[in-house]
């Protein structure tokens, strides 16, 4: 069951990311459940850079 669930927490990201081609993929290896709070570093980083990159980027 476990090797499963990692199969499918390799495969759902590259799914998703042919289905939302301008999505952005940010990997925060080794974070569990959440992944603000396993690795908030990595993960304020991703989001700043998406509203800096994208939210911003498109208003202007």
């Amino acid at each position: 069951m476990a090797s499963n669930r990692m199969w499918s927490a390799r495969k759902a990201p590259k799914e998703l990311l042919e289905l939302i081609p301008t999505a952005t993929l940010i990997d925060v290896t080794g974070a569990g459940r959440i992944v603000a709070g396993d690795d908030n570093h990595v993960f304020s980083g991703g989001l700043k850079g998406f509203l800096d990159d994208d939210v911003v980027a498109s208003r202007h």
